[in-house]
């Protein structure tokens, strides 16, 4: 579960961003990487690809959702 954003709100920066879930895996925000695109490419690196889910897979079952631990900590962008 990511998305990125490519030079979508100012040229050469990007993000890379993960959803936050809750409980009944509520979406309540997300999480994120801003970078220069030469940094935060698209695709992601899967080295920080995966530091992202899982801090936000950590801060969801904090929250109450097994959202992540569900989907078996997917590398989709759905």
């Amino acid at each position: 579960l990511w998305e990125t954003a490519p030079s979508e709100t100012m040229l050469g920066i990007n993000v890379l961003a993960a959803p936050l879930f809750a409980a009944e895996d509520v979406l309540v925000g997300s999480l994120g990487l801003v970078g220069s695109v030469q940094f935060v490419r698209d695709p992601p690196d899967a080295a920080m690809l995966a530091a992202l889910q899982d801090a936000a897979a950590e801060i969801s079952a904090r929250l109450g959702s097994e959202r992540y631990r569900a989907s078996g900590g997917t590398k989709s962008r759905q």
